[in-house]
């Protein structure tokens, strides 16, 4: 079971904030989720082949194969943040996390 204490730390590392009455809901409702969870334990799966997919598909993509890429310069020729290596130099858009 997760304490208050607990949900509030996970939601303050994904950047939300909760009032003390909506914080007090999520807890009652994600323990019962967790409760819920844990009755799969339960679950007889002996001789049960895993399922990796819902349906039966084959992956119907090609292989992947290196090609080479010779027309990068004519690609890239307005970019004006390229450096020596190909890479283009973007913005950051992430903030970094600090406690």
């Amino acid at each position: 079971m997760l304490s208050k204490d607990q949900l509030e730390e996970v939601a303050t590392l994904v950047k939300l904030s909760f009032d003390e009455e909506t914080l007090e809901k999520f807890t009652n409702e994600v323990n019962v989720l967790v409760e819920l969870g844990g009755n799969l334990q339960e679950v007889d799966i002996e001789g049960v082949q895993p399922t990796y997919h819902g349906n039966r598909l084959l992956n119907v993509y090609r292989d992947d194969k290196p090609i080479s890429c010779d027309h990068l310069e004519k690609i890239f020729a307005d970019e004006p943040d390229m450096s020596e290596e190909v890479y283009l130099e973007v913005p950051v858009i992430i903030e970094s996390y600090d406690n």
